[in-house]
């Protein structure tokens, strides 16, 4: 999940230089991406091929390469978004960029607050899933939720500014801005899955 983040994080710099139309400098995040998603892999490949089959897991194997599997697909959205843009360099018209650029920022919050709640796993199996420990991730996860639900809305709110912005549009790049707004959204959705996932552990 840190190197999946670390796509997110770099993704917001190359989102920003795609708004400014710095074209050099977003081939440059692209390449950071692809590498930290690479990285990604090889710890996702190592994961798979070595988790203990053992029945002695403390959760089960399933619900561990779910996990994952979840937090790969946000680093597969991040690819997305980069190739999209680097291909198809659309413009930003008037205030629209800025609020991609913080729809962008909020998704990259959200992710972040992913990172700090799965890295509360440890904690929860030395506390057996169990106890105050418990009890505190169960308040990240719901803040998590939450901050994923405000980040719907923001895309509620930037999708209605494309829709009067539409009309002045060349078409493909109307339909170019509802697909990033899409990958954007995945992100969070994403993130908002992985953290839940623990739940699910203390669930069992």
């Amino acid at each position: 999940m840190g190197k999946v983040q670390s796509c997110v994080v770099t993704l917001q710099k190359l989102v920003e230089a795609s708004i400014a139309s710095d074209w050099q400098s977003a081939g440059a995040l692209a390449q950071e991406i692809n590498s930290s998603k690479q990285d990604a892999d090889e710890i996702k490949r190592d994961i798979r091929m070595h988790l203990p089959r053992s029945v002695f897991l403390p959760v089960a194997r399933t619900d561990l390469l779910e996990l994952v599997s979840i937090q790969d697909q946000i680093g597969y959205n991040c690819e997305q978004v980069a190739q999209l843009l680097l291909l198809r360099k659309p413009d930003f018209p008037g205030d629209f960029g800025p609020a991609v650029a913080g729809f962008c920022s909020s998704t990259l919050a959200v992710s972040q607050k992913a990172l700090s709640t799965i890295n509360e796993l440890d904690e929860l199996l030395e506390t057996s899933f169990k106890g105050r420990e418990a009890d505190f991730v169960e308040k990240l996860i719901t803040q998590l939720q939450e901050m994923e639900a405000h980040s719907e809305a923001d895309k509620s709110a930037i999708q209605a500014q494309l829709l009067q912005l539409e009309n002045g549009l060349n078409p493909v790049d109307v339909i170019f801005h509802y697909k990033l707004l899409d990958l954007l959204a995945d992100i969070a959705h994403s993130a908002r899955k992985a953290g839940s996932q623990l739940l699910m552990f203390m669930a069992r």
